[in-house]
């Protein structure tokens, strides 16, 4: 028998004749499609919905992360009216993933700089560093170079 996913049984789809909507309306009467007209028209949302109810922002997000968040929470505030909400919350948005990113090119450079792999700790980045192409007869051709400069680990400038 031949590998398939379906382990030789026929694949069906789940939805079936559910997921046409003029299939999911055969055998319904008029007064049916009347009433189901009016449900799905009463699912659209009023220019005033959704309403938020009162402290929902504080049972929604905890202490921590509304500490966080006040600062760009302010600078939307203090947006909303020059250039309306939905910019507002778009400028603080990506103002904070902005942020967020410049800190993390920081912190990820602070450790590739200062947490290098030596021959003493063997935790951190390991820097290879790569030799130029140096063929006798180019001008930064100066002999053969001595073996003990690369893949060191730093050893040469051991404390011992």
């Amino acid at each position: 028998m031949e590998s398939s996913n379906s382990g030789g049984v026929k694949v069906i789809t789940i939805a079936g004749r559910m997921a046409r909507e003029r299939e999911r309306c055969i055998g319904m009467t008029d007064e049916e499609r009347a009433y189901r007209a009016r449900y799905v028209k009463s699912l659209e949302l009023a220019p005033g919905e959704p309403i938020t109810p009162k402290g929902y922002y504080e049972a929604y997000y905890n202490p921590i992360r509304r500490f966080y968040m006040a600062p760009l929470n302010q600078v939307e505030k203090l947006l909303a009216p020059a250039v309306g909400d939905f910019s507002a919350r778009v400028i603080r948005f990506t103002t904070g993933r902005i942020l967020m990113g410049i800190t993390g090119i920081y912190v990820g450079w602070y450790y590739f700089k200062y947490h290098t792999y030596t021959w003493e700790r063997q935790s951190g980045w390991r820097i290879c560093p790569t030799r130029d192409a140096r063929l006798p007869g180019t001008k930064d051709y100066k002999g053969l170079e001595k073996r003990t400069i690369f893949a060191t680990d730093n050893f040469e400038n051991s404390p011992i």
